[in-house]
């Protein structure tokens, strides 16, 4: 009921198709967050394909959360 997926990069494995069906599927999605200075990463809950597409890019253009986004369910805390 929980699944886990990276958003990828323009030369990564595409996961669109994935993200659509898990959404599809009424599934609870969770993607990943990490710091720049830190080796820690959050797995933080994606809402649906419009979140996705609102998303701020990091300095890598890795689309994540942004820092100060806690209004997200994270998947190790629940």
């Amino acid at each position: 009921q929980r699944v886990a997926v990276f958003l990828n990069m323009h030369d990564e494995v595409r996961t669109d198709d994935i993200l659509q069906d898990i959404f599809k599927r009424g599934k609870v999605c969770f993607i990943p967050r990490y710091f720049t200075k830190s080796s820690h990463m959050d797995m933080l809950q994606l809402r649906d394909m419009e979140d996705m597409k609102t998303l701020p890019l990091t300095s890598w253009n890795i689309q994540q959360p942004a820092d100060d986004d806690n209004d997200r369910e994270e998947a190790l805390a629940t």
